[in-house]
């Protein structure tokens, strides 16, 4: 019998073997990036005669606009990864040999499933420490929010993640994401394009598009990443910041209990549903 940590072990090989490994790699360019950007700000700005507070203010309000950037690409990366952990295994041999060694389906996805979320721990971490760093130098962020700040990232990535491997366990790399992002682009996109049409859809359509986007949450407005409250963050604090985080848990119920049902009812890389 194959333990599942040497079955996550294996599957994070496979994952470097596919080159999943370059997402941590170009993270990791991000971060030292993001580093010396705030650096020579605050360090061109005080070389042109600005107040050192002045400087360090401004690489603050910069670091703010590229933190939330980062925050939708970091959700369109685990996206991209989440949706074919699965769905690649059915013509991967990795997942074929330990299939062959009797491991059980389930057994299986667990250990996909681990790798996939220890994957995009380690990415988080490389991510907050280059924007921790920078935040520190700029005053941007506190020691605490230093320390603990990446928890505000990674706990909504590793909800939504888990949300797209489930489905993706029955379903297609390209029905996953037009489940994930296609439903939030239609969501935000349709009803400010049929406000000028008028009459082009009723009013019920419209409700039912706007209720249809609260199945998959755009996390990266109600994450305050890279600090660890709302009102840390420039702007107004965000309303009801507890609807929001209930939200998103219950969404994810929503898709690991239709993902693992579906999943209990296909064969393996099949989409014909067992009797």
């Amino acid at each position: 019998m194959i333990g599942l940590g040497a079955l996550v072990r294996l599957f994070l090989r496979d994952l470097a073997r596919r080159r999943f490994v370059w997402f941590l790699v170009i993270i990791s360019i991000v971060a030292v990036v993001v580093i010396r950007w705030t650096t020579g700000t605050v360090e061109d700005a005080v070389g042109s005669g600005e107040p050192y507070d002045i400087a360090t203010r401004r690489a603050a309000s910069q670091l703010e606009g590229l933190a939330e950037t980062l925050r939708t690409l970091a959700y369109v990366v685990a996206m991209l990864i989440a949706a074919q952990i699965a769905p690649e295994s059915r013509k991967n041999g990795t997942a074929q040999f330990v299939l062959s060694l009797g491991v059980s389906r389930n057994a299986l996805a667990g250990a996909q499933l681990s790798a996939l979320l220890l994957s995009v721990t380690a990415g988080v971490l490389l991510l907050h420490g280059g924007v921790a760093i920078a935040g520190l130098r700029s005053e941007a962020v506190t020691p605490v929010e230093a320390a603990a700040g990446w928890v505000t990232l990674l706990v909504p990535l590793l909800l939504v993640s888990a949300s797209a491997f489930a489905l993706s366990l029955s379903s297609s790399v390209v029905e996953t994401y037009l489940v994930f992002f296609g439903v939030p682009f239609l969501t935000q996109a349709l009803p400010s394009f049929t406000r000028g049409g008028s009459d082009a859809f009723p009013g019920f359509a419209m409700r039912a598009i706007d209720n249809l986007g609260l199945l998959v949450p755009w996390f990266d407005h109600m994450s305050p990443w890279p600090h660890l409250a709302f009102e840390a963050t420039s702007g107004a604090p965000h309303p009801e910041p507890g609807w929001h985080a209930t939200h998103i848990a219950l969404a994810t119920a929503f898709w690991m209990v239709l993902g693992l049902w579906l999943h209990r009812r296909h064969d393996f890389g099949s989409r014909t549903a067992v009797r």
